[in-house]
């Protein structure tokens, strides 16, 4: 019987699979729901000061584009071979 926990197999980059990665990756960052945090990224705080004074929905907002982001890049961090992950590591976007 199935119990809904089924293991994700994240494929890797390689120098040959580009497209069928980037097409493989994108469907699971849609399922993972956080294909929009890829696309579009998602607006920080100028400050802590200016955190400090967002509503609460505005936190919540915040702390939900967060966690997406950083699942977002679990994902993608995942499907890379060391080098490449050697290559990005140290990118902000």
């Amino acid at each position: 019987m199935a119990n809904g926990n089924a293991q994700v197999v994240i494929p890797k980059l390689t120098k040959e699979n580009y497209d069928n990665w980037c097409i493989q990756m994108r469907a699971l960052l849609g399922s993972q729901d956080v294909m929009d945090i890829v696309e579009d990224g998602y607006t920080e705080p100028a400050s802590k000061e200016a955190e400090g004074t967002m509503t609460e929905a505005q936190t919540t907002t915040l702390r939900a584009d967060r966690r997406k982001d950083c699942k977002a890049k679990s994902i993608i961090c995942q499907g890379l071979d060391e080098p490449t992950f050697e290559l990005i590591a140290s990118s902000k976007s």
